[in-house]
């Protein structure tokens, strides 16, 4: 069996992604999915006793952040610490979920893999389909088309990724019918006009060409550096203090460091702008306000952060808020509500995924896919939180817990 594969169990794996992405009231199914499939197998499949103690050191580090920032929390709104507590669990079970399909049997495997394909095509669909129901979107700006179409997703990325992968490496998922998602699937990421989604395909394009291949570090720094030389060059094209070129996509390019850097200090127009940098930094007073216990262990799940304003947040215009719960910025995120040990749990994470990722001339698929995966979670933690995000990155997520597991577990054979 080296062909996509289409069956009900191929249905249920591209399920998750895909409504993951396409609303954020239906997230709580995929994770819900996603969770029983854990539990059953873990207490219920057949799963060794090596696997099974494997399981438990990420349920370790997970359940202890949890329980951490639920008893520094314990003052706090209950509802607020059970969706603090979510945020976290929501990554560690789509990073399970994929493991055990990668130590499970061929067949397991080939349908996982083919259900990320069909959840990516999918979910460009889903994306797309707001063209084909209102074709004037077409003739509105990038900002304008994201508000009223939405912001596209990763899935796209993910499958793209994968057709183009394991033709080149394992000659597998050779059909004509696989060429239809991957220029589906482009059309997406192009009618997206997001940074973090063209960034993302850049990545894949770039270890798809095997750039990485030889002193993947060094690479990995080139590529940070031809990416911060670009957004020079644009800044200079661009008329960024034009309040217009916040509604195109180079200049949405252009304004990346304008919006990331972490500042305050602004008017009520410069936060609007420049609101991801903005709310970033109030985290960051908020954290450095706190004593050393808040500051080593977080000030616990729950916690808000103040803004320091009332502010409109997404289409609510009737009720401005002030104290946010979760930021766009996931590192920021992680150090208020966990400290510096959650922070440090984090990053060592994304360190062991870049570690094993990271191996020179080597053409395993599953390092490329990590690969691929860590840069990803790492870049999109900065900007739209990351493994924080209850929607954006799943299917990302899933790759990178796949790819984990087979290279421990299976010495990276992928499938």
């Amino acid at each position: 069996m080296n062909r996509f594969v289409l069956n009900k169990n191929t249905v249920f794996y591209a399920a998750i992604p895909f409504l993951a992405s396409v609303s954020e009231v239906s997230a709580y199914i995929p994770f819900s999915l996603a969770f029983c499939f854990v539990v059953y197998f873990v207490f219920f499949g057949n799963v060794d006793a090596e696997t099974k103690n494997y399981l438990l050191r990420f349920f370790y580090v997970i359940g202890g952040l949890i329980f951490i920032g639920c008893v520094r929390g314990s003052f706090n709104d209950p509802y607020s610490v059970l969706k603090d507590a979510w945020y976290y669990i929501n990554a560690g079970i789509y990073f399970l979920y994929a493991g055990l399909c990668a130590v499970r049997g061929y067949k397991t495997r080939i349908e996982f893999v083919s259900g990320l394909i069909l959840g990516g095509f999918a979910s460009s669909l889903w994306f797309l389909s707001s063209f084909f129901i209102n074709p004037e979107l077409l003739q509105l700006s990038a900002t304008e088309i994201r508000d009223e179409a939405g912001f596209g997703c990763y899935d796209s990325v993910v499958a793209l990724f994968l057709v183009t992968n394991c033709w080149r490496i394992k000659d597998v998922f050779r059909s004509n019918y696989l060429i239809l998602v991957v220029v589906v699937c482009l059309v997406a990421v192009f009618m997206s006009f997001s940074r973090g989604i063209a960034f993302s395909l850049l990545i894949s394009l770039l270890i798809t060409a095997g750039i990485f291949n030889k002193s993947p570090l060094f690479k990995i720094f080139s590529l940070a550096i031809l990416f911060i030389a670009l957004v020079f060059i644009l800044r200079f094209v661009v008329d960024i203090s034009d309040p217009e070129s916040h509604h195109t996509f180079f200049g949405k390019i252009a304004h990346i460091i304008d919006e990331g850097t972490i500042t305050s200090g602004l008017t009520v127009e410069e936060i609007n702008a420049r609101w991801r940098g903005y709310e970033a930094a109030r985290a960051y007073e908020q954290f450095l306000d706190a004593d050393l216990i808040d500051k080593v262990l977080g000030q616990g799940f729950g916690t808000l952060i103040d803004v320091g304003i009332y502010i409109v947040l997404g289409s609510d215009i009737d009720n401005p808020v002030r104290y946010i719960e979760i930021l766009h910025n996931g590192y920021l995120y992680s150090l208020v509500k966990s400290g510096l040990l959650g922070l440090m749990v984090v990053c060592g994470f994304y360190a062991y995924m870049l570690k094993i990722s990271l191996v020179e001339n080597n053409k395993s698929l599953s390092r490329s896919a990590l690969l691929f995966s860590v840069m990803v979670i790492i870049i999109s933690t900065w900007s739209v939180a990351g493994i924080f995000n209850k929607t954006v990155i799943v299917s990302v997520m899933a790759l990178a817990g796949y790819c984990i597991f087979d290279i421990e577990k299976r010495q990276g054979k992928f499938l």
